[in-house]
């Protein structure tokens, strides 16, 4: 018997042919050749994630692998990119496949429409609906955190991961509250509404006070304090 080895997917050290064949009469003493498994042949299974496909596939045939099958998905990396590979780089048999998934570029989306939202609602909504987000924050009479505005406008079909930028109110914007101590509460009523301001007219005792043609005593809040539209204030007249 003279023996020889090759790579085969059979176990290793099974007879995997012989020669003669089975069946094939020889003469005594002739020499029958057998052929023994080295079990299968193995390769390194390369890394191609982050690749470009074309870059890909020459370096899986190269290896002495197939390229199995492809999908395509939408993703912010390239075009044609490798985004995934199985099996992953390791010990293969010649001849194996590996699966490949590569980017289709980034999908056109919608932009949402952000305003009036919180700017937590409008945040989440971008992420949800594949855009990256950014905020400024403006004064403004809408509640403090809500968005006033928003760029690229809502309806706008832009590249997935696009920066859409919110507008966000912090408020009315403060200003020093006036020094209305003194004078007739009817003009110092009407300043402070015009302002913005809610008034309310009271008696020094608490009680409530006629805002005729009386003079401004005290004020809450004093002169000087920061305060914003919106802000109640207390004018002390004379009951």
């Amino acid at each position: 018997v003279e023996q020889s080895r090759a790579f085969s997917d059979e176990i290793e050290d099974t007879v995997i042919s012989t020669n003669p064949a089975p069946g094939r009469r020889v003469r005594r003493g002739g020499t029958v050749r057998i052929t023994v498994s080295a079990g299968p042949q193995l390769t390194d299974a390369p890394s191609v994630v982050g690749l470009q496909f074309p870059e890909a596939s020459k370096l899986i045939v190269d290896s002495g692998l197939v390229v199995g099958k492809v999908d395509r998905r939408h993703d912010l990396q390239a075009k044609d990119k490798v985004l995934d590979q199985d099996p992953k780089p390791g010990r293969l048999r010649k001849g194996d496949p590996i699966n490949l998934i590569i980017s289709d570029g980034p999908a056109i989306l919608e932009v949402p429409e952000l305003r009036n939202r919180s700017a937590s609602q409008a945040e989440a909504l971008l992420n949800q609906a594949g855009f990256r987000s950014a905020r400024e924050a403006v004064f403004n009479s809408l509640a403090e955190g809500t968005v006033v505005d928003q760029t690229p406008k809502a309806g706008e079909k832009l590249p997935q991961g696009t920066l859409v930028k919110m507008i966000v109110s912090r408020g009315p914007q403060p200003f020093a509250m006036p020094n209305v101590k003194g004078r007739s509460c009817g003009d110092a009523k009407s300043q402070l509404e015009g302002l913005g301001m809610r008034v309310s007219v009271q008696s020094p005792s608490g009680g409530g006070a006629s805002c005729v043609a009386n003079r401004v005593l005290e004020q809450d809040p004093l002169a000087d304090a920061t305060v914003r539209n919106g802000r109640e204030a207390t004018l002390y007249v004379a009951g």
